[in-house]
């Protein structure tokens, strides 16, 4: 019998922003379901990384998940409009 390993992905992506990366992965429960795993990783500017969060998140939240983010990008955006400001 082969036996699934729980720690590897199942499907992964990556975003580099600036000195931050994010990681969003896909990982399979023991009882083979889904969950999100979204990690970001901070370095300074010798590359040493200074933070590492992790954010679990199940499908039953998805939905509510969802909603509020979309709510507050959108607000975002209405306030303050796409461009940057730096």
């Amino acid at each position: 019998m082969v036996e699934f390993d729980h720690t590897e992905s199942v499907l992964e992506r990556c975003l580099q922003a600036g000195s931050r990366t994010y990681y969003f992965d896909i990982k399979q429960t023991k009882a083979n379901d889904y969950f999100l795993i979204i990690s970001e990783r901070k370095k300074d500017s010798d590359g040493k990384i200074l933070n590492k969060q992790k954010l679990f998140l199940y499908k039953e939240y998805f939905d509510e998940f969802e909603e509020i983010l979309r709510e507050l990008m959108e607000y975002i955006i209405k306030a303050k409009g796409t461009k940057v400001l730096r």
